[in-house]
């Protein structure tokens, strides 16, 4: 008598067929997902401050456990800057002049020039990193700075993108090629709860401090290789040559055209156009003419809140 098989129970849909990864699988994906979180949990909780301590223990684990996870994917650098209190940014200030003695000015980054915050945000950690690549030649005056061999590098490098970026052609269709190119690194503080009591504004001039990196031709090339270290510049003198060489002439030949359309035109940096909406008594011709120009906009800003080595006298 022959021996029959036993049936096989054919799936039905109340037992259906699974599909996907095995369980161990997906238990070591969450153990991974997991590990991440830990780490961005403790980069964000171990950083402290002398009068707000981390706890001792995510220091350690950020020390001994997370911090080469965290430098491989690069996750150290923004999330200490919000808690308690954020620290300034940086901008780069450009100012690039023509073969025919036209210049134009460029502020770098500018959230109005991506649609993305991601990129506006990528583009302002590089000039972040830019700024760390400069160290104070001496404990005595912190203030001025000399660039690394890798800060030369990169200062020659927005030197030939920015001369890219900017080509102008004449009207003719014939080049106006870039001259050269003057990069200020400028410290853009925030705002201090007293500040906006006094009606300042995160453009207010008197927010911004600027440095001279150097002068450079579109190939990179630095024009003034004797200077050897970034120099702290008055933001009020800045200011005022900016408006002397580069904004007052157009207003002269154009005296017909909309002001905001020549300082856009010219790419006057926010700081500078706020400079001109606060105070419209700039645009009058009788304080084009003035020389004392940089003391007249301390004065219309008034010396609160600028620190005395901000209105010192020095060279821009």
């Amino acid at each position: 008598m022959q021996r029959r098989e036993p049936a096989q129970a054919i799936p039905t849909e109340s037992q259906p067929r699974r599909f996907g990864p095995p369980l161990w699988g997906k238990a070591i994906v969450s153990l991974l997902v997991s590990a991440h979180f830990f780490a961005i949990f403790t980069a964000v909780t171990a950083a402290g401050t002398s009068q707000f301590p981390a706890p001792p223990l995510l220091v350690l684990a950020k020390e001994y456990l997370t911090r080469p996870y965290l430098h491989f994917v690069f996750l150290t650098n923004p999330y200490r800057f919000f808690a308690p209190n954020p620290g300034p940014s940086n901008l780069l200030w450009f100012r690039v002049e023509y073969a025919d003695g036209s210049v134009r000015w460029l502020e770098a980054p500018r959230r109005a020039d991506w649609t993305l915050r991601m990129p506006y945000q990528r583009h302002l950690c590089t000039v972040l990193l830019f700024d760390q690549m400069a160290n104070p030649v001496s404990s005595d005056d912190p203030t001025t700075r000399k660039l690394s061999p890798e800060g030369k590098v990169v200062a020659c490098s927005f030197a030939r993108y920015v001369a890219r970026k900017l080509e102008r052609t004449q009207s003719d269709g014939t080049a106006n090629p870039v001259a050269k190119i003057s990069i200020y690194s400028v410290m853009h503080s925030v705002l201090e709860p007293w500040q906006v009591q006094n009606g300042w504004d995160t453009n207010d001039l008197r927010l911004h401090t600027p440095f001279y990196i150097g002068t450079f031709g579109p190939d990179g090339v630095q024009l003034d290789a004797g200077t050897t270290t970034i120099e702290y510049r008055v933001v009020s003198d800045l200011a005022a040559h900016m408006l002397t060489r580069d904004i007052y002439p157009l207003f002269r030949k154009y005296p017909d055209r909309d002001r905001a359309e020549l300082l856009a035109e010219v790419g006057a940096p926010p700081a500078i156009r706020a400079l001109f909406y606060r105070f419209p008594e700039l645009t009058r011709q009788d304080e084009m003419d003035r020389p004392d120009l940089k003391e007249i906009i301390e004065q219309l800003h008034g010396t609160q809140g600028i620190p005395a080595d901000r209105l010192g006298s020095k060279k821009s």
